[in-house]
């Protein structure tokens, strides 16, 4: 993904509480690493999220709240040189962060997730110029209605079920190792190679 090629997801049929994607932050990216998959646009017109890579490789939430914007960033460093599955579920303001079907963080943000269904995309978001286009690679994203469990999140890991009530968005991109273009979609229910996990120690944590 780059600064001219952010994909829209469209409007969702219900506002989110899960964002799930596999992807790959380089050790060399120290600086924000971008949106993975968000609807901010700067305009302050009404409940925005962005789940993002801040700087270090720590995921981030960020809202546009009727309570003001609020954010987060978890402890977490996704750095690595293979494809990192991070899953971010919101149940109240408590935020969970697991990394390859682990759990890793769970966090009180004291916002809860605002309701918003209109404007997501997968790269990037709605600000002029998508300057916050993603710096790595992204595999998939997919956005639940429910608040995923556990077992739920490392399921989804290795395949996500079309057949899924809460399912709100699921699309797998080719990358550059794996085919010619980006551009190109694998079919829902795609099952991927257990190859391309990345092990837990080769995840930075801060301590």
């Amino acid at each position: 993904f780059n600064a001219d090629n952010a994909v829209s997801v469209g409007t969702l049929s219900a506002p989110p509480k899960t964002f799930e994607a596999w992807i790959k932050v380089p050790y060399s990216q120290t600086e924000r690493a971008g949106v993975i998959v968000g609807n901010y646009d700067g305009t302050w017109s009404g409940p925005q999220i962005n789940v993002e890579v801040y700087n270090g490789g720590k995921p981030r939430l960020y809202y546009l709240t009727d309570e003001g914007t609020v954010w987060w960033t978890f402890s977490t460093d996704i750095r690595s040189d293979k494809p990192v599955h991070l899953a971010i579920t919101v149940r109240g303001d408590v935020a969970t962060l697991y990394i390859n079907g682990i759990l890793a963080e769970a966090v009180s943000t004291g916002v809860r997730l605002p309701d918003t269904t209109e404007g997501f995309k997968v790269g990037g978001d709605g600000r002029y110029g998508n300057a916050q286009y993603f710096k790595g690679e992204i595999y998939s994203v997919s956005i639940f209605s429910d608040v995923r469990s556990a077992d739920e999140v490392k399921s989804d890991m290795t395949k996500i079920s079309d057949r899924a009530d809460s399912l709100l968005y699921s699309e797998t991109f080719y990358d550059a190792e794996y085919s010619e273009s980006i551009n190109e979609y694998r079919p829902m229910g795609q099952t991927f190679d257990s190859s391309i996990v990345n092990d837990l120690v080769d995840v930075n944590r801060t301590p």
